[in-house]
């Protein structure tokens, strides 16, 4: 119970972002998914361009499509700004073990950080 009032806390944040990246230029959104299974996450890119820095807003639509772990090539610092999400991660012997992030936590993704989004909880959105 606990947990869901948290995330409704949030509500208010998730639905200004929606508004926000509505007034964003087309270029700057980019939608992740296939058409089978649906989006799993749209990237929208407030500041920087899509080869440097950016500042980039995740909106969480669903869990990964590739049921794998997997990295990226750079390291980030994302902040749950709205919602949450469960993720499941390899530690160094490529154990895996499963997390929940919530609204204003942060998430510290390394270049060797292998992850997974499992689950999303609520209205869920990141900065990074």
């Amino acid at each position: 119970m606990n947990t869901i009032v948290r995330f409704g806390r949030w509500t208010v944040i998730g639905s200004l972002l929606t508004r926000l990246v509505a007034l964003l230029p087309k270029d700057r959104t980019r939608i992740l998914g296939d058409k089978s299974k649906g989006p799993y996450l749209a990237r929208h890119r407030i500041l920087g361009t899509t080869d440097g820095w950016a500042l980039v807003l995740h909106q969480f639509l669903g869990p990964d499509e590739d049921p794998r772990p997997h990295n990226h090539p750079w390291a980030a610092v994302s902040l749950i700004v709205s919602g949450g999400y469960t993720e499941t991660r390899l530690d160094s012997w490529h154990r895996p073990f499963v997390r929940t992030l919530t609204a204003g936590r942060l998430n510290l993704i390394g270049q060797h950080t292998f992850h997974r989004i499992t689950d999303v909880h609520g209205d869920a959105w990141s900065v990074l």
